[in-house]
């Protein structure tokens, strides 16, 4: 299941063995396989999308909910631990989920918050997120509109990614190469500052309905700290550091189902640059995904 052969196996635990209570810490390139697994997961969980309805009101509030699914990662995608050898534990979660509010400051500028504190909802994944964003209508006309957002987002995710709960402590090289003992005890952190546009169309409809198309430039400060007791009493105390930019193109439609209910669905698309072993050529390998968001104006 999580294989590496033997011999780089038994290498990378001599060389943990050395450094054994050493907190070793490394800058990767944005493109590694360990880099390119954290921007991925950055990307899902970024709020391209979510802006507020269109008619929110100066001094107004809305509450707003939205779900997006995270595609399920081939072994090929998981094998990403050092360097592009070692398969890990990362199709924990099928969606991201959170609520959202929305609150107008004037007839053009609006914000948006997000909040989702540290709840375990899967096994074995504690996420925790805060976002707040600012939301300004640049030009809006009988057809069409200009909206730009710009905004930041923190979030953190715990869990047995390095040494998953299923494996650990069966001692058979061909389940267990790196014979971990207990399941670890992992920590993706993220921070990302993001600038989106979007331009949108009233399709000309019975019901108020438009179009939108939507660009977004996020720069993202990533860390994965391992937390890992692999055989022989060996600590894996490795802290990864990556940071680097992630461009997010979005399409999708905006209904106003009442006038105090409105909602979005929009198709996500993150162009993300990885290399792979043995040849470690650049190849992109992307993130697509959809977002459903409901608001109620209050």
């Amino acid at each position: 299941m999580y294989r590496a052969t033997p011999y780089i196996s038994l290498c990378l635990l001599l060389a943990c063995r050395l450094l054994q209570g050493q907190v070793i810490e490394e800058h990767v390139d944005f493109d590694r396989p360990e880099a390119w697994a954290m921007a991925y997961f950055t990307a899902a969980g970024l709020m391209q999308g979510n802006e507020p309805p269109q008619s929110l009101q100066p001094g107004q509030w809305a509450l707003g909910f939205d779900v997006s699914n995270i595609p399920e990662l081939s072994r090929e995608e998981r094998t990403v631990g050092f360097n592009g050898i070692k398969e890990e534990n990362m199709n924990k979660a099928p969606f991201i989920a959170r609520p959202l509010l929305h609150y107008g400051i004037t007839n053009r500028v609006s914000l948006t918050a997000s909040y989702v504190p540290p709840v375990e909802i899967f096994d074995r994944l504690e996420t925790h997120l805060a976002a707040l964003y600012v939301n300004w209508k640049v030009w809006s006309g009988e057809s069409f509109y200009l909206n730009l957002r710009g905004g930041g987002q923190w979030s953190e995710a715990k869990g047995d990614f390095t040494c998953p709960a299923e494996i650990a402590g069966i001692m058979d090289p061909e389940i267990n190469p790196y014979g971990c003992e207990e399941p670890s005890h992992d920590t993706f952190l993220s921070l990302t500052g993001t600038v989106e546009l979007t331009a949108g169309y009233h399709l000309p409809t019975k019901w108020p309905i438009s179009t939108y198309l939507s660009a977004a430039y996020t720069y993202a400060d990533l860390e994965f700290k391992v937390d890992a007791h692999w055989a022989g009493g060996v600590e894996d105390r490795r802290q990864l550091y990556a940071d680097g930019g992630i461009w997010t193109f979005g399409a999708g439609l905006k209904a106003e189902v009442t006038d105090r209910i409105h909602a979005s669905l929009t198709l996500v698309h993150a162009p993300l640059d990885v290399r792979r072993p043995p040849d470690y050529g650049v190849e992109n390998d992307s993130l697509t995904y959809v977002r459903l968001a409901v608001h109620l104006l209050l």
